[in-house]
């Protein structure tokens, strides 16, 4: 079958889950390009492209929140290999007494010239090494873990 250039050739959605993190990682910048091994890593996944010549279009939603009051900032950006292809820095506020979260979107494009495999992933951080949910909420006066909360990344591969 042969598509013509604009053809979507390739796709894949992969869920993003709650998520809580801590502990301690390598500080994202956030002043200029995070790279690809800091912050958390919240989701990864693997597209082997059907094209040498196309563009690989990704996008993602999702909740984000420190989990606790620090620095009233969070930070996420998503990757194809180590190229950052999207990065936010949405103002946070973990104040369990109301819902608190950001929501992240993330959306970018990469020149593919090859069908080697291409890690994609998406990473965030808060002020440095302070807790992060995902896809977390509050209810009542504190963290819930417990909800249905469907995110997720969207990668596209369009034939050039």
């Amino acid at each position: 079958v042969i598509c013509p250039a604009g053809s979507v050739i390739n796709y894949k959605f992969v869920e993003i889950p709650f998520t809580s993190f801590s502990g301690n990682y390598t500080d994202m910048n956030k002043t200029v390009a995070a790279t690809s091994t800091q912050g958390y890593q919240v989701v990864t996944t693997t597209l082997t492209p059907n094209s040498n010549n196309s563009k690989i279009f990704c996008q993602a939603q999702f909740f984000l929140q420190e989990s606790s009051n620090s620095a009233d900032l969070v930070i996420a950006a998503m990757f194809v290999d180590t190229t950052n292809i999207s990065q936010c820095l949405p103002n946070d506020r973990a104040d369990s007494s109301f819902l608190d979260h950001s929501v992240v979107t993330l959306a970018g494009e990469f020149t593919n010239s090859s069908t080697s495999d291409k890690t994609i992933q998406i990473r965030a951080g808060a002020h440095t090494n302070h807790g992060v949910d995902v896809n977390g909420y509050n209810q009542t006066g504190s963290r819930q873990t417990n909800g249905y909360v469907r995110t997720g990344l969207s990668i596209f591969e369009i034939k050039q």
